[in-house]
């Protein structure tokens, strides 16, 4: 990955892949080496995960901040991608796994951030 490039508007939201964040969980009762373990709803330890993120075999930006959003059902997290691929609707692979372990490629996609409209900012005497 080259030490700096652009970043645009900057963070991004990611949506990881059900499919891809439920087979981390269903190695760790297969036989054989598994995943690395992937905290629910996030990790409390005050580790912070940085994940690669690519798209087409090349490094494109940084996941962190991943956690699950019971009420959107999804495994979110937060993104700095250069600004030329963060394309929202997007998809990406998100590197999971510890250096040494196996490492599972996660597809995303790209979603804007913040991720939920923030309706506190309105006008409120539009409502009058």
């Amino acid at each position: 990955m080259p030490p700096f490039f652009d970043i645009g508007p900057g963070v991004h939201r990611q949506e990881w892949d059900g499919g891809d964040v439920t087979d981390v969980y269903a190695s760790l009762y297969r036989g054989g080496p598994n995943y690395t373990y992937m905290e629910m709803p996030r990790d409390q330890r005050g580790f912070m995960w940085a994940d690669r993120v690519t798209r087409d075999g090349q490094d494109i930006g940084v996941a962190t901040s991943r956690g699950y959003s019971y009420y959107y059902r999804k495994m979110l997290s937060l993104a700095v991608i250069d600004a030329g691929r963060a394309d929202i609707g997007g998809t990406v692979e998100v590197a999971w796994g510890n250096p040494g372990d196996p490492e599972k490629a996660i597809r995303a996609r790209i979603a804007p951030a913040p991720y939920k409209p923030d309706h506190a900012r309105g006008d409120l005497h539009a409502a009058v």
